[in-house]
């Protein structure tokens, strides 16, 4: 839809220009209202001399025999005669002889031509005084006209034009005229449309405004920000205004497919002009962006849905590991609880014979645990209590580190540190028997003697063990 432009350029269009020129300047100087009554006593003047000459010429000399001047008593003529002083005859006619002598059916066609001229005057006043001249030009007072591509009523339609539209007359017709709108050029019914003088008589009641969107802007379904939104305006977008329907703070305008939407004020500016015609893909685009808007709306809202419910997911996970870890952690407390109700110093008799007393933490309980884990969490429980004690034995001893950390990390000794089981088992225990064999170790339960070493029987130097036992697949000794 654009504003209408005058197409002065077509050779077609000068010439109509100069017929209904020469047409204007006839009516305004031959029949117009300020020489209509000059004309008019003209032609009566005329037509009076003619019926004299036809009333002196039907006089006859005599009337039944009589002289005339008999026959004017007997009769009600249109003339009398009279004597001069030279004693010819002269001939008097009256207004009233006249006016009875003049046919009826003439007086009938001058009141008729009377009243053609008046019409004539009052158009060509119209053309005089009308702002836009829109000859050779349409109008539309119809809403929503067709624009076929033949002239028939099943011809394909390539545009419509709404109320007030315009555009160039091509071609006139009885019943389709061709047109153009907007580089649109089609057939419109004719009783559809006004041309020429009568759309220049009634066009300037049909100038409309336009708003451009001077920046992205939503085209609701009403004037106010609740409502709907239809799609998503961008810049340079333009659509008919419909003052009728608009507010200070909303402005309601015509889309291309013959809806009405709302924008608000303060995103558009405005101009003026007429509207034009609109084609067939101007209006299924229009039905498309409102199509491809409400499809992404509905994807934006499935896509927030899946991403509340994913995070509500992950909440609900969140808390979960945070309900075992506190079931966990609490479970550790109640262990440490457990193991500091009972720490006190554990005393023991070395091999020598000397007493040892030996103090432990839920921290070094776990690291016990968690060698146990790895170097025999397969093999039997005594076998696990075994390498539990074997740990122990070396903190009493004073050839290796007093205290259990120092023990299990000593390089090259427990190589099961270096495994992701032992590792793993850190935080747990690895297993409960495990957990229970390094808590039964650390208060005393020894199933090794004074054993400070295991490994399997093939790697053993048995002519200098004092001391073994063997649980499982598993040699325990002493040198």
């Amino acid at each position: 839809m654009s504003v209408s432009r005058n197409r002065n350029s077509s050779k077609n269009r000068r010439a109509r220009l100069k017929l209904n020129r020469m047409k204007y300047n006839a009516k305004k100087f031959i029949f117009s209202g300020r020489y209509i009554v000059r004309n008019a006593l003209a032609v009566m003047i005329v037509t009076a001399v003619i019926a004299l000459v036809v009333v002196f010429v039907s006089i006859p000399k005599k009337k039944g025999g009589q002289d005339p001047a008999t026959a004017n008593a007997d009769t009600d003529t249109a003339y009398a005669m009279s004597g001069d002083q030279t004693g010819e005859p002269t001939l008097v006619l009256t207004q009233a002889s006249m006016i009875d002598n003049i046919e009826t059916t003439e007086l009938a066609q001058m009141i008729a031509d009377e009243q053609k001229v008046q019409v004539a005057a009052k158009d060509v006043q119209t053309l005089a005084t009308s702002k836009y001249d829109m000859t050779g030009r349409f109008l539309t007072e119809n809403d929503a006209v067709n624009i076929r591509e033949t002239a028939d009523p099943d011809g394909e339609v390539l545009g419509r034009l709404y109320i007030g539209g315009t555009g160039e007359v091509l071609e006139k017709g009885d019943e389709w005229t061709k047109v153009c709108s907007d580089g649109l050029t089609g057939y419109v019914a004719t009783k559809l449309i006004l041309m020429d003088e009568d759309a220049t008589e009634k066009v300037e009641d049909y100038r409309v405004k336009f708003a451009v969107v001077k920046d992205k802007v939503r085209v609701r379904t009403y004037g106010n920000e609740a409502s709907e939104v239809l799609f998503l305006a961008v810049t340079g977008d333009f659509f008919t205004v419909d003052s009728k329907r608009s507010t200070k703070d909303w402005t309601c305008v015509r889309l291309e497919d013959g809806s009405f939407g709302f924008v608000a004020t303060q995103y558009v500016t405005f101009s003026e002009g007429f509207a034009e015609a609109v084609s067939i893909d101007e209006i299924e685009g229009m039905k498309d962006r409102k199509k491809a808007y409400k499809a992404q709306v509905e994807a934006d809202a499935k896509a927030e849905k899946e991403a509340a419910e994913l995070a509500a997911k992950e909440a609900e996970e969140r808390r979960n590991r945070d309900v075992l870890k506190e079931k966990a952690d609490a479970a550790k407390r109640e262990q440490e609880e457990q193991l500091q109700a009972q720490k006190t110093s554990i005393t023991t008799i070395s091999s020598s014979g000397k007493a040892v007393t030996v103090t432990t933490t839920v921290d070094e309980l776990y690291l016990l645990a968690a060698i146990v884990y790895a170097e025999s969490g397969s093999e039997c429980y005594d076998a696990q209590l075994a390498v539990a004690n074997v740990v122990m034995n070396r903190v009493k001893s004073s050839a290796y580190p007093n205290n259990i950390k120092d023990v299990i990390y000593q390089p090259y000794q427990f190589t099961a540190t270096r495994t992701q089981n032992f590792r793993n088992a850190l935080s747990t225990g690895g297993s409960a028997s495990a957990l229970r064999a390094a808590q039964e170790a650390m208060a005393g339960k020894n199933n090794v003697g004074g054993c400070y070493g295991f490994k399997f029987s093939s790697g053993i130097r048995w002519d200098l063990v004092t001391e073994s036992y063997q649980y499982g697949c598993i040699c325990f000794f002493s040198y």
